[in-house]
């Protein structure tokens, strides 16, 4: 039996396999949504961690000004003036 493969429109038919005719452009569909499918822990992970970071960076700048305070208090030994 030979299988013969056609276009039509933006879709690749191709027949001859028996009573199936296949629509490869459904195959690349379901391909791309398995890609997809084993990507998404991995943007999860992604998205966590870039907002973690964001979270680290954000505390970070708010208590910068204490972080400062509390070293200026550890070096102070006495009566100094600034």
């Amino acid at each position: 039996m030979a299988v013969t493969s056609t276009g039509i429109g933006n879709r690749q038919q191709i027949w001859n396999l028996g009573n199936n005719i296949i629509d490869t452009s459904k195959l690349v569909e379901l391909e791309l949504q398995a890609l997809d499918m084993k990507k998404t822990p991995y943007n999860n992970e992604k998205e966590q961690l870039t907002q973690e970071k964001l979270l680290y960076a954000s505390l970070k700048k708010e208590f910068s000004s204490l972080t400062q305070t509390m070293k200026d208090l550890s070096s102070f030994k006495g009566n100094e003036k600034k």
